[in-house]
């Protein structure tokens, strides 16, 4: 289901949006661009985390390994993305 705050935070972050609407309609990954100048290959459930983080003022890169890492000013954490969504979601 789309809601509109979640098509409010795909606007605000997203320049390709086009190409998430793609993500919802086709399995797979696509290329991202953010607003920022961050362009990561994402599936849905991950552009839906990252893009939630970058409305939300962190800076997400993408690390070796499938990893991220997420800053918050001096904090910079690097792991899978679930663990972000634990992190943010706790604190």
């Amino acid at each position: 289901m789309i809601t509109l705050g979640g098509l409010i935070r795909t606007f605000k972050t997203t320049r390709n949006f086009w190409d998430v609407f793609l993500l919802k309609l086709l399995q797979g990954k696509r290329r991202i661009v953010f607003k920022n100048g961050t362009i990561i290959e994402l599936n849905l459930n991950e552009y839906l985390i990252i893009r939630d983080f970058f409305a939300k003022g962190y800076t997400i890169d993408r690390e070796n390994n499938g990893l991220f890492s997420i800053r918050d000013g001096k904090v910079r954490i690097i792991g899978p993305l679930q663990v972000f969504e634990i992190y943010v979601n706790e604190f």
